[in-house]
């Protein structure tokens, strides 16, 4: 305590007051702030605790101080008690739920994803005539029936061809519209919880990093899988993104030809893909033994899925390769390249003039141009059937990007269940600790007790 002139001269506190604050100003930065401040609230109370004209303050007061001091110290512990006790564990659970709810959203966007581009890659197929939709096929199947009952259809009006040509370009403005709407998706359902998450976990105070008091582990290591597994996610959205225009060649719609067969089995994959993920997130908000088995279950069955699915894309690919070396022998056979087929076709038709110079009559030479046509048309389709640039890299780009998605989204299930194992026998150990805790306690009970009774 000062003596009672300093104490009441309003001056010196408050020169007093400035020169502690400016040194506590000084050093408070990095983990001493928040030390720096409460000294500085302290020395303050003691300070004011002497000067009459603050609350009516007895000048040098022992229970004024005492009492400015007790409050002081039990705010400080209040706050120590709520930031180490109370807000580890609210960060904790709402991290985790942050990355389960992440991980299952991230499953919807994979599976999204396939269905915008196999979508695409059949509307590129329809549009180049290789394939056609129900709709097509059910017109195509009425004109055919109306021609053979009473003859060929003229020739479609304006009208007619203006209102296709608007129901392509419909078609098409849908598709670009799913694949904005996509994009739009991944940095809020993906990308930003993920940054929410970081951010809370890097602001973690000293003592939260370690002890009873830490972020579990697996938050850690599912926030940096799902990092992973997001730029998976934006490598496959890119691939859906249309060709530049320097491009050596443009989509022709033969893509789907690799895609279509493989259909079904990529269904199953991204549904059992949503399943996992939903296994996985449960497991991870809540570990069970069951839980575990199912997350198990699921990851098996996932793999299981996917060598089907490579094994049908062999499949696919030998036919197509089986294809290739036909098309090759039936080339070798006529002894032409794929730029002699005019010459081909000309040369038949030589033959089919001279055939009807000769003698052989129209009918013949008829026929003869009829083979040469045959051939050269069949070659052509071949030729034809046969995918662009543009198609391989687009379909194998999506592809690679896919199965990169699919061994991410694997890799954290993994994760959650090897991690849920160690909390799940981390749990059971507490649990056993406290049971022989409780039996020593109510031996010790029951010792007391027969000691008293002897008494």
């Amino acid at each position: 305590m000062s003596s009672h002139a300093l104490a009441n001269s309003p001056a010196f506190l408050a020169a007093c007051i400035a020169a502690v604050a400016a040194l506590f100003g000084s050093i408070a930065m990095g983990p001493v702030r928040v030390g720096a401040s409460l000294a500085l609230f302290t020395f303050t109370s003691v300070v004011l605790c002497q000067y009459r004209g603050c609350c009516g303050a007895t000048t040098a007061s022992t229970a004024y101080f005492l009492t400015r001091m007790a409050s002081v110290v039990a705010g400080c512990v209040w706050a120590a008690l709520v930031s180490n006790l109370l807000l580890p564990s609210y960060t904790s659970d709402w991290a985790i739920d942050q990355l389960a709810t992440c991980l299952e959203r991230s499953a919807v966007l994979i599976s999204d994803l396939y269905n915008h581009q196999f979508r695409a890659m059949r509307a590129a197929a329809a549009r180049s005539g290789l394939i056609c939709d129900a709709d097509t096929a059910a017109a195509a199947s009425a004109a055919a029936a109306a021609a053979a009952a009473f003859g060929p259809a003229p020739a479609p009006a304006g009208k007619d061809a203006v209102g296709a040509a608007g129901a392509a370009a419909e078609a098409q403005q849908s598709l670009e519209a799913t694949e904005l709407a996509l994009a739009a998706r991944l940095r809020p359902e993906v990308v930003a919880p993920l940054l929410a998450v970081q951010a809370a976990l890097e602001k973690e105070s000293v003592s939260w990093r370690r002890g009873p008091l830490a972020t579990p582990k697996v938050a850690r290591d599912v926030l940096a899988g799902l990092r992973v597994l997001a730029h998976a996610i934006v490598a496959q959205r890119i691939t859906l993104s249309p060709a530049p225009t320097m491009a050596p060649s443009s989509l022709t719609g033969h893509g789907y030809f690799f895609m279509g067969p493989l259909h079904d089995t990529w269904v199953a994959v991204v549904a059992s893909v949503q399943a996992l993920a939903a296994a996985a997130a449960a497991q991870l908000r809540r570990p069970t033994d069951a839980g575990g088995a199912a997350l198990a279950a699921e990851i098996e069955r996932l793999e299981q899925l996917r060598m089907q699915l490579r094994g049908a894309f062999l499949a696919v690919r030998r036919a197509r390769h089986s294809s290739v070396r036909q098309l090759s022998r039936r080339f070798a056979s006529f002894g032409r390249s794929f730029g002699d087929l005019p010459a081909v076709a000309a040369a038949a038709e030589s033959a089919a003039a001279a055939a009807a110079a000769a003698g052989g009559g129209a009918e013949g030479a008829a026929a003869a141009a009829r083979a040469a046509e045959g051939v050269d048309g069949g070659l052509r389709l071949e030729v034809s059937d046969l995918p662009g640039v543009q198609d391989s890299v687009q379909y194998f780009a999506w592809q690679f990007a896919a199965s990169r998605c699919l061994n991410e989204i694997t890799a954290v299930a993994r994760l959650v269940l090897w991690a849920s194992e160690k909390r799940r026998r981390r749990a059971a150990a507490a649990a056993a600790r406290g049971g022989r805790l409780a039996r020593w306690a109510g031996g010790a009970r029951e010792l007391a007790g027969r000691v008293l009774a002897s008494l």
